[in-house]
């Protein structure tokens, strides 16, 4: 797992560097247009959250969203 820059141009993201077809990827999409950096430690933990999350270490989202308040 790793963590790849890029930006939406004409409606398709373009990476700051080539990937291998057919590779799965996810895409993060924060709140504004203005880029966001992670330190070192943020992205470890990021990367430890993902690995948990293949393991399938996770919380179900329902109970979650139900105690925020948020509706689905």
């Amino acid at each position: 797992m790793r963590i790849v820059h890029g930006r939406v141009t004409a409606g398709h993201v373009e990476l700051d560097e080539v990937l291998p077809d057919g590779i799965e990827v996810a895409v993060v999409v924060g709140a504004s247009n203005e880029p966001f950096d992670l330190d070192e430690d943020q992205i470890r933990e990021l990367e430890e959250s993902l690995a948990e999350a293949d393991r399938g270490e996770v919380v179900p989202a329902a109970p979650v969203i139900a105690r925020l308040g948020w509706r689905q």
